[in-house]
């Protein structure tokens, strides 16, 4: 997290309870969808408790801010892309690291 941030993702975003859209922690500006210009997702998986995994969602907006979501719900996964990066073309990348005790 302290690379992603040292590369200027230092904003966080958050969804809220009525789910229109992301919410920036530092300007209080909602993005929707089409304010998104890419995104892609690191997903850290605790091999000893499947609880404990996270997803960090980070994000470029059209308008030059860069954040980071986090998630610790599988669930809410498959909501987050398909509500904000599956419906338009983006540049969508994955990584996944295990975390071994």
């Amino acid at each position: 997290m302290n690379r992603i941030i040292g590369d200027g993702y230092s904003d966080e975003f958050k969804i809220p309870k009525h789910e229109h859209g992301l919410v920036s922690k530092k300007k209080r500006r909602i993005y929707h969808s089409q304010d998104i210009k890419s995104m892609y997702f690191i997903r850290f998986q605790e091999n000893s408790d499947p609880s404990e995994n996270v997803i960090v969602y980070v994000i470029d907006t059209k308008d030059g801010l860069k954040g980071t979501l986090v998630s610790k719900s599988p669930e809410k996964h498959e909501y987050i892309l398909n509500k904000f990066f599956l419906k338009k073309e983006l540049s969508l990348e994955t990584t996944q690291l295990s975390v071994l005790n």
